[in-house]
């Protein structure tokens, strides 16, 4: 059995909260006020408009969920078991933690607090939080401040407009062009790689306990 649900909200930015999921979570913002629910679940319990807000509740369930809602909504999940994908959403992302691996695409700020897998991330129209992650973390495009706590893997991340702060159990990459003001704390348990604009204004500050630094493309004095 599988459940197929229609929900009619008030405004065009809804809060979504969903308890946990079994499987994997599908989520794509569209323009309308509606919201569609595909599980293959059957009878998944939702509380709708709760105090004459437009909040809308999911609560525990196994099996995948597809959501689609309207691109302003919010979004607040306990637990996922599986993967979660989500997509073209312009409102707040907070997600407690994901067990498989999590891609986010064309989405606001994000607060994360443990992913198992892997981790990638394009177009964030806000700040990007992770606490941690057990896989590899890509972050690109991020329009505020980038912080991932812990990678247990390789980190990727290319252009933040904020702060950046982020922690690899392997190697590390950066590519930036940092404004007035930026700051980057970056530390991996491997190598490290940055990529800098060549007539970058910027303070460098660089250690290594392996005791090899390279620098390319500037003069040294």
């Amino acid at each position: 059995m599988s459940s197929h649900v229609h929900i009619e909200t008030t405004g065009d930015a809804p809060v979504i909260y969903i308890e946990s999921i079994g499987g994997n979570l599908r989520i794509k913002g569209r323009e309308n006020a509606q919201i569609v629910l595909r599980s293959d679940y059957d009878g998944v319990p939702i509380t709708t408009n709760e105090d004459g807000e437009d909040i809308v509740r999911l609560s525990a369930f196994s099996g995948d969920c597809r959501l689609e809602t309207p691109e302003n909504a919010s979004i607040k999940v306990g637990a996922i078991g599986g993967d979660t994908d989500i997509k073209a959403l312009a409102g707040e992302i907070t997600l407690e933690r994901v067990g498989g691996n999590l891609r986010l695409r064309k989405v606001g700020s994000v607060h994360v607090k443990s992913v198992g897998g892997d981790l990638k991330a394009k177009k964030v129209d806000g700040d990007f939080f992770v606490e941690k992650t057990g896989g590899n973390a890509v972050a690109l495009d991020v329009e505020g401040s980038l912080e991932i706590g812990k990678a247990g893997g390789d980190i990727v991340i290319a252009y933040a407009a904020g702060d950046v702060a982020a922690t690899a159990g392997g190697n590390a990459k950066v590519r930036s062009a940092p404004a007035a003001g930026q700051v980057y704390r970056v530390d991996a348990g491997g190598d490290i790689s940055c990529y800098l604009p060549a007539n970058v204004s910027a303070a460098v500050k660089v250690s290594s306990r392996a005791r090899t630094i390279k620098v390319r493309g500037w003069d040294i004095p």
